[in-house]
């Protein structure tokens, strides 16, 4: 800020050498450039992911341990006490005094003086109801998992938690397929919304800071294949299974029929647990998932197109001749 002050200073006493009409419709384009990059992050994921769950990552390689990495060094401080004055006085494993005579061990205290290595990875972690963590089986899985991520079920977009049940369902239809919800909200909160909203697939627990390290958005959707993390989406970009294929929720709605009195019998008998019906491949929807930007890409595609426009502006302000603000 001195600089800034020196400049500041002397602000008057150089003469003006551009056109300000230009200068000032540079400035303000900035600024506009700027506002309209923050907001498009903040309505959609960002579009530099720095956070440990970028698309790309291997969670399995993020979560461990070098084993050449160094780990935490510690201190540790004994605090002996004096017999002859009654004073206490702090030493180290190397220097404290072995007379046990004239010194009294009182205490020890371990500190922290140096941070080992930390894997970017380290606090992944799904819970189902009984406590079990299904991690392992998730970065296991050949297959696709979809884990839709919301840190607070009350500030989360009903409309996004509706359409999520579609998802849900196509578990039905696709065998290479796993449908997720994990919330960080107690289980109070999670049963009342999800009865108000009449959500049909059940809650996973997570802990909401590493939730807000996966995705941001309020939900967010993250599709897994292998423990590599394929995509990631927020709400408003995530589509849609008719967006998806027209033909998936009709698909949906015959594997919803009621079964039969035989298929019933089956299912008590405890010959099968359920259906997977498998009349088609997730794998083949992957390609155009990954690629549907939707509102960012809308989005984007305006923001693109204002800066076009005021950079043409900006050649055409080159022409005006100087006018005086």
């Amino acid at each position: 800020m001195v600089f800034v002050l020196i400049l500041f200073s002397g602000r008057k006493k150089e003469k003006g050498s551009g056109q300000p009409a230009r200068e000032w419709l540079i400035l303000s384009v900035a600024y506009a450039g700027l506002i309209l990059f923050s907001l498009w992050n903040y309505r959609h994921l960002p579009m530099l992911d720095f956070r440990p769950y970028d698309v790309g990552t291997v969670i399995k390689e993020a979560m461990e341990i070098p084993d050449d990495a160094p780990g935490d060094e510690y201190e540790t401080i004994l605090v002996y006490k004096n017999l002859d004055d009654g004073r206490e006085q702090e030493f180290s494993l190397a220097d404290y005094p072995k007379d046990t005579i004239q010194w009294k061990f009182v205490s020890s205290d371990s500190k922290l003086i140096k941070k080992g290595y930390a894997p970017p990875i380290h606090d992944f972690a799904i819970m189902d109801e009984y406590g079990n963590n299904l991690v392992e089986g998730i970065l296991a899985d050949p297959d696709y998992t979809l884990l839709m991520i919301t840190k607070d079920m009350e500030k989360a977009n009903p409309q996004a938690l509706e359409q999520a049940g579609q998802w849900s369902d196509l578990e039905l239809l696709a065998d290479d397929f796993t449908f997720m919800a994990v919330s960080a909200s107690t289980t109070e909160a999670v049963q009342a919304i999800s009865s108000s909203l009449g959500l049909p697939y059940p809650f996973l627990a997570g802990d909401e800071i590493m939730l807000k390290t996966m995705v941001r958005s309020n939900p967010g959707f993250m599709l897994i294949s292998d423990g590599i993390v394929l995509e990631k989406w927020g709400f408003r970009d995530f589509p849609s299974l008719s967006e998806l294929d027209p033909t998936l929720l009709e698909k949906l709605e015959n594997a919803a029929a009621p079964i039969s009195e035989e298929e019933q019998l089956l299912m008590e008998a405890g010959v099968y647990e359920g259906f997977s019906f498998g009349i088609l491949e997730f794998s083949s929807y992957v390609p155009d998932l990954i690629y549907k930007k939707g509102a960012s890409a809308i989005e984007k595609g305006v923001i693109i197109s204002f800066i076009l426009g005021i950079g043409v502006l900006i050649a055409l302000a080159g022409l005006i001749s100087p006018i005086e603000l």
